[in-house]
């Protein structure tokens, strides 16, 4: 179909334009373009005389139309002329076959917006009136929804499941459930764009006197206020990975803002008129791209991926790394030489040294290192392009620098993401010179109590690896476990809950894979093709080794209301499924079900009818078994509250080895107990 050779010719276009180091794609439409909506490289965009899929007319209309596509990428609403549709994104084509109609000549739509899960989307109105179209069902539902004030402009809030509104210049939260707002904030300037930025529980605000503005997620703190444009900001957006915030203004201009340096990185002008911004990020592939319109017929994608990255984050990553794997138990290691091992101080001084030598290496990224001293009266000026110079104080008096040669120098990353120097050696004729920053000190008692529990879990990750190992041979050595392995890991991990706060997170890890077999042994994995769990008796093993493991090391994390996640991944070789694998709808028909493939954020529609045909279902119906068996077989987590994320991958060979199914238990705050 043409579409699809479209979106395949643009993937290629934005991959070659990224390798000539060119700043952007430029497109034009027959139509002037109001605004966009996309699912990564679905593009669609809403013009004033329709709707298109980059640049292929969708749909044409006689008033400016209205789109939104569902975040699971499977669907996109579209409003044209009053008529609603549904339209297939994978199928290119229209699902509903009779038209419904809105009556709102006298209220035309501005905006839609999703719900953050696909089940549902929200329709503004110029007067500031707000519908619901539910799509989960066949037809398309649509309900008027009570406001007590006109809403202007809505946002999602992942985190708190209700949507960010604004009215003239009140800010608040609505919740579309109860139907009814929840007080804000009142500001001094009118409100003309607004954005959440889920990551860092932020709300991002475009005011009508040019101001960016950032409050925090309660709405009760002014987290960054900053004049970009003498014009209102119709558009602004946040990194998807990095420091820094796009904006759009009513002249057509792009401002590209950096946090950290607290500076307008680029401003330039773009379009005609007021700027709209999307954006486009692949996390397993780095690459992140900006979609802008302006009230003209071109839209533009910018390739932000070359922007310079927050060096902190890329530090913290890597000292976490390395600290994860340093606390684990080793093969063989008694428990006085892992306790000898693994203390505080050594941790403190992995954990600067590591972060010595990322900083170092990021900063050498940046410079030739050929250092030039000059001699003063009592210190020695080093200066390493681009780096800002260092003095280094001298307590033993030099005639020359005859002879004093840099031996050895180390760099600090500062706040706005710039390095400096932060020690060096120099060798002398009379002996070395040393130089150094004073180090920031460490939070030492938060350090204690997470190497405590680290330990904790190491101890515990033992004990499981042992009884699986002892289970595992004795079933191999009755032939009840053949051609599989099975294995089974702890950690913690200190990450953010859902109000930003710091917490430790216990990760418990159960797999099971297949092996080439060598023999022509039966195979205890999945079979090719099959998904039921009671067909893999690995997979049993492993789970029914899971929950008692669970009951008897891990019990005491399971408190009342303790919130628990469930990652549960299936995984599947890269053969195709050449005829359609029958599904006898044990679980009930699956809609716009969101589990994730390959990473990315998928919607699965499959039913009795249907059958499973590709690799993704399959990979989804092996996890969901584990789930049904969870849910219906143990009563250890009834008190707690449980969430099941769903993973599918497909590798990229054949054999049974890639036939694996993974349960990772997530048991949040282990801290706070």
């Amino acid at each position: 179909m043409k579409l699809k050779y479209y979106a395949l010719f643009f993937f290629t276009t934005i991959s070659i334009k990224a390798i000539s180091q060119e700043d952007y794609q430029k497109n034009k439409l027959e139509s002037k373009i109001n605004g966009a909506a996309n699912y990564s490289y679905q593009m669609f965009f809403s013009a004033e005389e329709g709707v298109y899929y980059h640049k292929s007319l969708v749909q044409d209309s006689k008033t400016p139309a209205n789109v939104q596509v569902s975040p699971l990428g499977t669907e996109t609403i579209y409003i044209a002329d009053g008529d609603v549709f549904i339209y297939d994104n994978y199928n290119f084509e229209v699902l509903l076959k009779d038209k419904i109609k809105l009556k709102l000549k006298e209220d035309p739509v501005v905006n839609i917006i999703n719900n953050g899960d696909g089940s549902s989307y929200f329709i503004l109105t110029k007067n500031g009136h707000l519908y619901k179209a539910n799509t989960v069902k066949k037809d398309v539902e649509i309900v008027k929804l009570i406001t007590s004030k006109p809403i202007s402009l809505m946002a999602w809030n992942a985190n708190k499941n209700l949507f960010v509104a604004a009215n003239k210049n009140e800010l608040f939260f609505y919740d579309p459930k109860k139907q009814e707002e929840i007080e804000g904030v009142i500001l001094t300037e009118n409100i003309i764009s607004l954005s959440v930025n889920d990551k860092d529980f932020e709300i991002l605000l475009g005011l009508e006197n040019g101001e960016l503005r950032v409050l925090n997620q309660s709405l009760n703190k002014t987290i960054l206020s900053k004049r970009l444009s003498a014009t209102p900001l119709t558009a602004v957006l946040v990194d998807p990975l990095d420091h820094y915030i796009y904006a759009g203004d009513t002249q057509g201009r792009l401002y590209t803002y950096d946090r950290l340096k607290e500076n307008i990185y680029l401003d330039r002008e773009i379009h005609d008129g007021a700027v709209t911004l999307n954006g486009i990020y692949q996390p397993n592939r780095g690459k992140k791209y900006l979609i802008t319109t302006g009230n003209d017929n071109y839209y533009k994608v910018f390739n932000t991926s070359r922007l310079e990255p927050n060096y902190l984050r890329i530090v913290n990553i890597e000292t976490t790394k390395i600290r994860e794997n340093f606390v684990k138990i080793r093969l063989n290691e008694s428990t006085v030489s892992y306790d000898k091992r693994v203390t505080f101080d050594n941790i403190k001084s992995l954990s600067e040294a590591t972060r010595t030598v990322v900083v170092d290496s990021l900063a050498k990224t940046k410079s030739a290192l050929k250092p030039e001293l000059s001699l003063n009266d009592k210190s020695i000026t080093l200066n390493i392009a681009p780096f800002p110079t260092a003095e280094i104080p001298l307590f033993t008096p030099l005639k020359s620098l005859d002879g004093v040669k840099l031996s050895s120098v180390h760099f600090q990353l500062e706040a706005d993401n710039t390095f400096s120097i932060s020690d060096a050696i120099f060798s002398s004729p009379k002996g070395e010179i040393k130089y150094s920053t004073d180090k920031k000190a460490m939070a030492a008692y938060e350090e204690e109590i997470s190497l405590a529990i680290s330990k904790e879990i190491a101890n515990k990750e033992a004990e499981i690896k042992n009884t699986l190992s002892a289970i595992v041979e004795k079933l191999k050595s009755n032939g009840q476990l053949n051609g599989v392995e099975l294995s089974a890991t702890a950690t913690l991990k200190k990450e953010k809950d859902q109000n930003g706060e710091d917490e430790l997170n216990l990760y418990a890890s159960f797999l099971s894979k297949g092996t080439q077999l060598i023999t022509a042994m039966t195979s205890s994995d999945y079979p090719p093709g099959k998904y039921n769990f009671n067909e893999a008796p690995a997979a049993v093993t492993l789970i029914d080794f899971f929950l008692e493991t669970t009951k008897t090391n891990l019990n005491e994390y399971l408190t009342p209301g303790r919130k628990v996640t469930f990652n549960i991944t299936g995984g599947t070789d890269k053969s195709g499924i050449a005829k359609a694998i029958s599904y006898k709808n044990e679980f009930g028909p699956f809609k716009n079900f969101p589990f994730y493939f390959q990473g990315e954020l998928s919607g699965l529609n499959m039913d009795e009818s249907t059958g499973i045909t590709l690799n993704s279902q399959l990979g989804f119906m092996r996890t969901y078994g584990v789930r049904d068996y969870l849910e219906n077989n143990t009563t250890l987590f009834n008190e707690t509250n449980n969430t099941f994320v769903h993973f599918s991958e497909q590798a990229d060979q054949v054999g049974p080895q890639f036939r694996t199914i993974k349960l990772e238990l997530v048991i949040h705050g282990v801290d706070k107990l």
